[in-house]
């Protein structure tokens, strides 16, 4: 999200309009995207999840003396705010 707000301050000071001429999209769905103008659209990554799973895998390392592998789906949320905008149609 922090970069996301950067390459939106720097388009606008190039005169780029966000969402008009470019959409942005942030990664972490922190509390302040709400506050940003436009306001950033940004994909939740479900932290807490991702710290609980985190958690169980060290556990079991640290119990049963076992490297724990595996692959784990985490569902993400992507919050649509003003950064973004539809597509525009693209001409040959």
């Amino acid at each position: 999200d922090d970069i996301a707000i950067g390459a939106i301050k720097y388009l606008t000071e190039k005169g780029i309009k966000v969402p008009e001429d470019v959409s942005v999209v942030g990664f972490d769905d922190a509390a302040y995207c709400d506050y940003t103008s436009p306001s950033l659209t940004s994909v939740n990554s479900e932290t807490e999840q991702l710290c609980e799973i985190s958690f169980e895998m060290l556990e079991k390392k640290i119990k049963e003396n076992v490297s724990v592998y595996q692959s784990v789906l985490v569902r993400t949320k992507l919050n649509v705010r003003d950064s973004t905008a539809k597509a525009k149609k693209f001409r040959n």
